[in-house]
């Protein structure tokens, strides 16, 4: 009886596992294209920016919270500091799955998107957000692996330095670099494309 058991469990586990919602398998490839087109965008870009793209698609805007009244706070300041622009894209991808991407605000602001729309998609994706640092850290190597092997081009010795002190730190958020901010000035939202399907077919209306 006690082996029966045992087995139902076992049973009941592996068929809860094969159920569970998993996340496509990236390749190596796949990154080297997204770090490309970002090197493509953003000549300047830096290694610490290529981290702060590969954590955002992971982890999503966990880090914002999910209280929306925060959340608008925010959103709303930077859009009233922020100038309108219809040359740039609305969104960018920064995750080889498609889990998440970036909403240009000046675009968003363009096209008159509604504030409390994106605030709602925002906060439904930090509430669903994974917090996979094992995962982070597999995909982060992946880059440190192109890297080494020059198939995308960073300073080699300044990503090892970069790697160790983020690793020390426990792999945090962390900021864009100087050099982005001053030449790129990026205004941008994560979300999920999930919820962002969910509100777009009446955000612009």
């Amino acid at each position: 009886m006690k082996r029966y058991y045992l087995l139902l469990i076992l049973l009941i586990f592996c068929l809860l596992h094969a159920c569970s919602p998993k996340r496509p398998k990236v390749s190596a490839s796949d990154w080297k294209t997204i770090v490309l087109e970002h090197k493509a965008l953003y000549p300047e870009i830096q290694i610490q920016d290529i981290y702060k793209l590969v954590y955002q698609s992971i982890f999503g805007p966990g880090h914002m919270g999910t209280d929306e009244s925060q959340i608008a706070k925010w959103l709303n300041e930077e859009l009233s500091a922020i100038v309108a622009d219809s040359t740039v894209d609305l969104i960018e991808d920064i995750s080889p799955t498609g889990t998440y991407f970036r909403i240009n605000l000046r675009r968003f602001k363009y096209e008159g998107g509604k504030p409390e729309l994106l605030c709602r998609a925002i906060a439904e994706s930090a509430a669903d957000a994974e917090s996979d640092t094992a995962e982070f850290i597999a995909h982060w190597q992946t880059i440190v692996e192109l890297i080494e092997s020059q198939e995308v081009f960073f300073d080699q010795e300044q990503t090892t330095e970069f790697t160790e002190s983020i690793a020390r730190a426990g792999y945090p958020i962390i900021h864009h670099s100087d050099i982005y901010l001053r030449k790129y000035m990026p205004s941008y939202r994560v979300v999920s494309r999930k919820y962002w399907d969910k509100i777009a077919p009446e955000v612009f209306q």
